[in-house]
């Protein structure tokens, strides 16, 4: 018997219709330097064996940690790495797991990026110490003068406006015309 073809047939064969881009599997994953263990979207980490879900420990920096098992010794694992390592495709094989918002408590798959070395030190908050209100510029009282300093890849940008010819919303947008010029990525 001869098949049976519909003009929709050959339609699709010679137009086929856009299949849809894979987003990310979200759940649980095995982790496989630890199999006994799974990470998830939302960076939860449980055991897979009897499914308890491990508490986060606070380590230094501000990071979450667990505590996993194997060959009967205990390593401390970063949280966001394991579901950086676990979920994120890497094709620039970068080394960092950069978390967007710079909350590092969270450590859900949607706030974790691959980042250099320098990326991640450019998606930084203002210090502590900033009077202006806006990051990588600084007033300078003692000299009347606005101070844009800006580190990226190892250089260091560093300019001086003096205030009575500058309003600091001046100095913003001089500012963000050198992150622009030199390829900076800014969260302000």
């Amino acid at each position: 018997p001869q098949a049976i073809y519909t003009q929709q047939d050959f339609i699709d064969q010679l137009d086929p219709q856009p299949q849809p881009v894979p987003q990310p599997t979200h759940g649980w994953r095995v982790i496989t330097e630890y199999p006994t263990y799974e990470v998830s979207t939302d960076g939860q980490v449980r055991n897979s064996g009897t499914g308890r879900v491990l508490k986060p420990v606070p380590i230094g920096g501000g990071y979450l940690s667990v505590r996993l098992y194997k060959d009967n010794k205990g390593h401390t694992k970063k949280i966001h790495r394991l579901v950086g390592l676990t979920f994120l495709p890497n094709p620039d094989g970068k080394l960092e797991i950069d978390h967007i918002n710079r909350n590092r408590t969270d450590n859900r798959l949607e706030n974790l990026r691959w980042a250099t070395s320098s990326e991640n030190q450019q998606n930084t908050g203002r210090q502590s110490n900033n009077t202006t209100g806006f990051k990588h510029i600084k007033s300078r009282n003692t000299t009347d003068r606005w101070c844009i300093e800006i580190r990226s890849s190892h250089k260091k940008i560093c300019r001086t406006f003096n205030k009575s010819k500058y309003t600091l919303e001046q100095v913003v947008d001089i500012r963000n015309n050198i992150y622009e010029e030199h390829g900076i990525q800014q969260f302000d």
